[in-house]
């Protein structure tokens, strides 16, 4: 345990910091909600899909190739050889995207008059990757309120430059320019940048005072370790992402950029499952790279992390669910149809972060190149799901699909795992535990639904405090051990 505390800690840090900078901006969407029709809001989802998945290729994987070479010693010259790398790579992307903006427009199913919106977001793309590289620095030195106060900043600069463009400046004639002719989405992504570009104050300047050193030898060392990682990202965020884009393409209905609003809007509500297993990963990489250097073949600590991650990743499964009344309060009726869907993304966003839990075993043996298999393996079945569900069953089938795929990565790795680098997971307690959060969840909501005399939330709390009993006797040996 005593190990865990510092992954527990930055955890915290890295956790806070991601909730409140993505609850922010989870704020925004009940404000985006009443500016736009379903079908912009389906649009500006799609758009951020493509931002995701270019982010990826941007990074090259070199945030994951930094921890695993990075020293006291080499710090700097490593940090400015792959920072030379990654901007350059990611003007290149800029360049390629705008000269050949029809073609990935149309790819991307972007509105007809797309060059601003291109050059937009192709450039937070480049940011977003620049600064991924200084926040790795940040994680690598343990200081984690720093990482804290600058991204919480980001946010809140996006908050405040998109409530002044949609309130004020779109109204406007300025200067001689028109500003109402430009569209809603293209200030929303305006917003994103200006936000995108806030990390570059704090140490741009620094940077550009410095010597600098470039060490090629350094770099196809790192690029070797790290291209397999880059493509296991790109394949594992586009399964991410993937049933956002082949809504838009698949989907039957009339309105399918509507669909895709309903999607997204209910997508968001599970946030929760996304920011908790995002904020682990944030303490979880550095961690593991520390302790291997310590003891390779202690894996104990690796099978206690997963089993803490899990237990606590199906306590935002229980209460996400049974407080589904009290979320939809952000979102618009019209899009409570979507509800449905919201049990299988956080299950799905849980399966992710196992799934992240499980690539140790091919990151500390240098075998990566399996991530790349599992994030194929994953696609192909996200895709082949997608194409025969979203048809009949619109964005539903896309969730299910979603599951599906993170489910079969799971299962592989953990197989292949037990191989290569045999960790005792506690698979069975980990099954018996799920199963008993979904008759929980089950339970409560018969409850909810024909007993009325006793309010919803009333269920809903007895609901969340069942499953955290059952917790207790699962882990009754660690728990008297702390209060002893």
């Amino acid at each position: 345990m005593g190990r865990l505390s510092s992954l527990a800690s930055d955890t915290v840090i890295y956790g806070a910091t991601t909730i409140l900078s993505r609850l922010l901006n989870w704020l925004l969407m009940p404000y985006y909600l009443t500016l736009v029709t379903k079908s912009v809001y389906g649009q500006f989802s799609g758009i951020y899909a493509i931002i995701a998945i270019l982010l990826v290729l941007a990074c090259l994987g070199l945030e994951t190739g930094y921890f695993r070479f990075v020293n006291k010693d080499n710090r700097k010259t490593i940090f400015d050889t792959l920072n030379l790398c990654m901007v350059s790579f990611g003007l290149l992307l800029v360049l390629i995207l705008n000269i050949f903006r029809e073609p990935f427009a149309a790819l991307f199913s972007f509105p007809e008059d797309s060059s601003m919106i291109m050059l937009i977001s192709s450039l937070i793309v480049v940011a977003d990757a620049v600064n991924s590289l200084y926040f790795a620095d940040l994680r690598f030195i343990r200081q984690g309120k720093k990482y804290a106060l600058i991204r919480l900043l980001q946010v809140i600069v996006n908050i405040i430059f998109t409530i002044f463009f949609m309130e004020i400046l779109r109204y406007q004639v300025l200067f001689g320019i028109d500003f109402t002719a430009f569209g809603d989405i293209e200030y929303l992504l305006l917003s994103n940048l200006i936000g995108s570009l806030t990390p570059f104050l704090f140490y741009v300047p620094g940077y550009l005072k410095e010597k600098h050193s470039v060490d090629f030898a350094l770099l196809k060392q790192v690029m070797t370790y790290s291209l397999p990682l880059l493509a296991m990202g790109f394949f594992g965020i586009t399964n991410q992402e993937i049933e956002k884009l082949l809504i838009l393409h698949l989907d039957i209905s009339p309105d399918p950029h509507g669909q895709l609003g309903i999607y997204s809007a209910n997508y968001k509500i599970g946030v929760l499952m996304a920011v908790f297993t995002q904020s682990f990963r944030l303490a979880f990489e550095p961690f593991f790279f520390k302790e291997t250097q310590r003891d390779k073949s202690d894996t104990s600590v690796y099978a206690e992390s997963m089993k803490y991650f899990y237990m606590f990743g199906l306590l935002i499964f229980v209460g996400v669910i049974l407080f589904i009344p009290l979320f939809n309060y952000i979102i618009q009726p019209e899009y409570y149809e979507g509800n449905k869907i919201i049990p299988i993304v956080l299950l799905s966003q849980l399966l992710f972060g196992v799934y992240y839990n499980l690539s140790i075993w091919y990151k500390v043996t240098d075998k990566t190149y399996y991530g790349f298999i599992f994030s194929v393996v994953g696609l192909t079945v996200n895709v082949i799901m997608n194409c025969l569900l979203i048809p009949s069953y619109s964005y539903y089938g896309a969730a299910i699909s979603a599951f599906t795929a993170f489910f079969v990565m799971v299962l592989v790795s953990l197989l292949l795992g037990k191989k290569h680098y045999p960790i005792n997971y506690p698979i069975l307690k980990l099954i018996n535990l799920t199963l008993i959060a979904i008759f929980i969840v089950v339970a409560y909501t018969y409850f909810t639904e024909n007993f009325y005399l006793v309010p919803w939330y009333v269920w809903s709390v007895v609901g969340v405090l069942t499953y955290l009993l059952v917790v207790v006797l699962f882990e009754k040996k660690n728990v008297s051990k702390v209060l002893a």
